[in-house]
């Protein structure tokens, strides 16, 4: 038989706010665990019902909470991430993570202003690169995840191939579609997509095979006079590779080079190779 449920205390007008805060009476490592199990936008909606809930959410004496929203969301762990950023100061839950919940604000509801497209490539560009060093140490792939919805379903792609550059943002623009590696559409039959495909083929081609692209300033390379990638050579690098393979005849049109999209893969040779046996052949006749 189960047990009665006690009756319900009603408590006079004047108990009635009392009662409202003894939500915050409870210890705060406690309050901030029962949060690390909502998602951030309910955490940040959690955080404006009152000065109290503002304080708990976004000045508390340590990040447990935040790093704990970070790894749940999910992200790649924050072991991994802690690892990447090791040679630089103490790793900002906080703002790791509500940086990329503003790009995801920003690329799914819009409008997009000058600072937020800064902000977002510069943010996507540093998880791409974490992400490629989680998946080769940890073989995670919750970044990679993240990224894929990103391109799938918001505004991502439109913004970084349709929307006019500056001189100032060129690079930041290039070095993404490089990494994306042209994540657009290839249809045949979506007219508009593919001639914009080879229109930039044929863009990519000139500027690659020029040679005037090629001296000693710059390397014989996309290397800038600061000793940078140029990445606005290297993207048309990558365009032309990932463009002719496709016109190649037979099997060669499915081949798609490795891009950030992928996740990590399983090797079957040892990392411990002799120095005769650089390339890891040995063995394979």
């Amino acid at each position: 038989m189960l047990p009665c449920l006690p009756q319900p205390t009603i408590l006079p007008p004047g108990h009635v706010s009392h009662f409202r805060r003894s939500i915050f009476t409870v210890p705060v490592e406690l309050a901030q665990h029962i949060l690390s199990f909502c998602h951030p936008w309910d955490v940040a909606t959690f955080s404006q019902t009152s000065r109290a809930a503002y304080a708990l959410v976004y000045h508390p004496t340590d990040q447990y909470l935040w790093r704990q929203l970070f790894a749940a969301y999910p992200f790649d762990s924050p072991h991994s991430i802690a690892d990447i950023a090791c040679k630089r100061e103490k790793v900002d839950w906080k703002g790791e993570l509500t940086s990329r919940m503003k790009v995801e604000r920003v690329l799914f509801d819009g409008p997009m202003t000058s600072s937020d497209k800064q902000h977002v490539l510069r943010t996507l560009v540093t998880v791409i690169e974490d992400s490629s060093w989680a998946a080769s140490q940890y073989r995670s792939d919750c970044n990679i995840k993240w990224l894929k919805r990103l391109v799938q379903h918001s505004s991502l792609l439109h913004n970084i191939y349709s929307v006019p550059e500056t001189q100032d943002d060129a690079q930041d623009y290039a070095r993404l579609r490089a990494y994306l590696a042209l994540s657009v559409i290839d249809d045949r039959h979506n007219m508009p997509a593919h001639m914009k495909l080879l229109d930039r083929r044929d863009y990519s081609r000139a500027y690659v095979y020029n040679l005037l692209n090629y001296t000693a300033e710059n390397n014989w390379g996309p290397i800038r006079q600061d000793g940078s990638v140029d990445w606005i050579h290297a993207e048309h690098l990558v365009n032309v590779v990932a463009l002719n393979i496709r016109e190649l005849p037979g099997n060669w049109a499915k081949t798609r080079p490795p891009t950030c999209m992928e996740g990590p893969r399983t090797s079957s040779f040892s990392s411990i190779r002799d120095f005769d046996d650089w390339a890891g052949v040995e063995g394979t006749r």
